[in-house]
C-alpha cells in the first residue's frame, strides 16, 4: 500500500527520510472496510454463507488482479477500495461461518486454528506487499490467495438457517457411532 499511495517528491533538495503519502486515499481505502461489513450484512442471509463467501472472495481476487494493471491514480485508488470492500466482506462472512461449522465442544478450538492461519497470513503479507517484487507480481499473489480462499470456501457446507445446537447433536451422534464402531475392536483386543 505504501508504494501505491506514495507521492512522487518533486523537490530534489528534500531529505531521503521524508515520507509523503496521499493520506486522503489511504483514509478512503481504510474506511471502505465499513462498507465491506455492511455488504456482508446485506448478502449473508439473502444468498447464504456458501455463495456469499465464495463470490466475495472471487470478486476480491478479480479486483486485486486489476490493481496490477497500470492505470492512473484514480484507477488504482478505485480498484484498491473495491478490493478492500470485497476482501473485508469475505473475511466477515468467514468469521460468521467458522463457529457455525463446529460443534460446541470444538468451536473454540476450530476458531483458534482458523485465527492462527489468519495471523500467519497477516504476518506474511507485509513481507510480500512491501518487498521489491513488482506491483504486478504482488497483485497476482493477492489475487491467487483470494482465489484459493474462494475455492476452499466453495467446499464448505452451507450453514444458513443451521441451528448451532443441531450441529452439536450431529457431532454427538457421529461420536457415538464412531465409539460403537470401535467397541467390537476393543473387545476383541482385550480377550
Amino acid at each position: 500500500m505504501a508504494r501505491i499511495y506514495a507521492k512522487d517528491s518533486e523537490d530534489e533538495s528534500s531529505s531521503a527520510y521524508v515520507c509523503d503519502f496521499d493520506y486522503a486515499n489511504i483514509f478512503y481505502n481504510a474506511i471502505s472496510e465499513v462498507v465491506g461489513v455492511a455488504l456482508t450484512a446485506l448478502v449473508i442471509d439473502r444468498y447464504g454463507r456458501l455463495r456469499s463467501q465464495t463470490s466475495l472472495y472471487g470478486i476480491a481476487g478479480v479486483f486485486f488482479f486489476l490493481i496490477g494493471i497500470s492505470g492512473s491514480g484514480l484507477w488504482i485508488s478505485s480498484v484498491s477500495v473495491a478490493a478492500r470492500i470485497f476482501s473485508m466482506a469475505a473475511t466477515s462472512v468467514t468469521m460468521v461461518v467458522t463457529p457455525e461449522l463446529f460443534p460446541t465442544r470444538l468451536r473454540a478450538t476450530g476458531h483458534a486454528v482458523c485465527s492462527c492461519f489468519s495471523r500467519i497470513g497477516g504476518f506474511a503479507a507485509p513481507f510480500i506487499v512491501n518487498s521489491k517484487l513488482s506491483v504486478y507480481v504482488i497483485a497476482f499473489v493477492l489475487a491467487l490467495g483470494n482465489s484459493v480462499a474462494a475455492g476452499s470456501s466453495f467446499c464448505l457446507p452451507e450453514t444458513k438457517h443451521t441451528n448451532l445446537d443441531a450441529v452439536a447433536v450431529q457431532s454427538l451422534e457421529a461420536d457415538i457411532k464412531e465409539d460403537d464402531a470401535r467397541r467390537p475392536l476393543l473387545a476383541t483386543d482385550n480377550a
